[in-house]
C-alpha cells in the first residue's frame, strides 16, 4: 500500500481528550495502519490514520491538544476520506488527482475539524473527528508545534525508529495488519474487529 491517495476538556483516566467543538487544526501525522479484515464485508481493507494538532487549544502542560481519525484508504466517491479531503480543500478532486494523490501533501496544512465526544460501553468518553472543512478566509494560523510524522510500509521499507516512536496502542494496530504479519512471517489476523473510533 502507498500513501499516494468549546466544552471543557474532560479527563478519562491519565489523559486529557480534545475539547468538543469546531477547531482550527494543523495536520502533523499520517500513519499507514496496513490492511485489516472487515468482518462485515469479509474482505481486507487498507487503513490510515491522520492526526492534527489544535494550536488554539492547550492542555494543562501548555502543549496543543491533538486529535486523530482513522480512514479506509480509498478515493471512492462515497469514501469518508475523499469526502473529508474535498471538504478540506473546498473543491472536488480532478481526474488527474484521483489517478494519484500523495497524502503527504496535507502535512503541515491547516483546516477546521469538528470534534465530538462519544461515550463507550466501558464508561469512558472519547474525542472523535466528525467533519473536516477549509479554514475561513482571514483566519490566522499559528506556527505548528509538533514535528511531522509519517509512517508507511512503502518502497523505503519498514522504518523501525518511527514505528517505535508511535504510541503503544498505535503499534498494536499496525502489528495486527496483514503487511506486518506478512513481514514477520506470521499469519494475518482476520478475526480482530476493526474500530474506527480513536481511543486516546
Amino acid at each position: 500500500m502507498s500513501l499516494t491517495l468549546k466544552e471543557s476538556a474532560k479527563s478519562t483516566g491519565d489523559f486529557q481528550i480534545a475539547p468538543a467543538g469546531n477547531h482550527l487544526a494543523i495536520c502533523y501525522q499520517i500513519v499507514e495502519l496496513g490492511q485489516h479484515h472487515n468482518a462485515q464485508y469479509d474482505k481486507w481493507q487498507p487503513k490510515i490514520q491522520i492526526g492534527w494538532e489544535l494550536p488554539n487549544e492547550q492542555m494543562e502542560d501548555g502543549r496543543p491538544f491533538v486529535i486523530s481519525a482513522r480512514y479506509t484508504a480509498s478515493f471512492h466517491e462515497k469514501a469518508i476520506l475523499r469526502q473529508h479531503l474535498e471538504s478540506w480543500r473546498g473543491r472536488p478532486f480532478t481526474d488527474e488527482e484521483l489517478a494519484g494523490f500523495d497524502l503527504k501533501n496535507i502535512l503541515g496544512k491547516a483546516c477546521m475539524v469538528n470534534v465530538v465526544h462519544n461515550s463507550a460501553q466501558n464508561g469512558k468518553t472519547y474525542a472523535n473527528v466528525k467533519s473536516v472543512a477549509a479554514v475561513p478566509k482571514g483566519m490566522t494560523v499559528p506556527e505548528q508545534a509538533n514535528e511531522n510524522i509519517v509512517f508507511e510500509f512503502g518502497d523505503q521499507g519498514f522504518d523501525e525508529k518511527i514505528f517505535n516512536s508511535l504510541p503503544q496502542w498505535l503499534q498494536t494496530t499496525i502489528i495486527a495488519s496483514r503487511e506486518y504479519q506478512t513481514m514477520t512471517n506470521d499469519t494475518p489476523v482476520d478475526d480482530v474487529p476493526w474500530d474506527d473510533d480513536i481511543k486516546f
